[in-house]
């Protein structure tokens, strides 16, 4: 099954569980993507798929503070899982893929 999809995921952070759309698109095998999450939007750079996992950077805004994170994951059916690494600590995320 292909990382490619919208995924509704939860990040548990220290202050607790943020809610956090990141959405894989696939046009003729290179990648584009997005992370939303608090009425933020950010595109996904460098991305970099491995059969159904996945890496990729981006810059976050959070708390009014904008910084450098790393994402990674892993599709396994429609559950995603994996981490987002910050300067400051990484934030787990657990989800599923929107099929609607």
């Amino acid at each position: 099954m292909s990382v490619a999809g919208k995924y509704k995921v939860n990040a548990a952070t220290p202050n607790g569980s943020v809610e956090i759309l990141l959405e894989l698109i696939e046009i003729g095998g290179a990648y584009i993507g997005t992370l939303s999450a608090q009425n933020n939007f950010t595109e996904l750079k460098e991305i970099k798929v491995d059969e159904n996992s996945f890496s990729a950077n981006a810059t976050i805004m959070f708390n009014n503070d904008r910084f450098g994170a790393i994402i990674k994951g892993t599709v396994d059916g429609y559950t995603i899982t994996g981490n987002i690494q910050t300067q400051y600590l990484p934030v787990a995320f657990i989800g599923q893929k929107i099929t609607q």
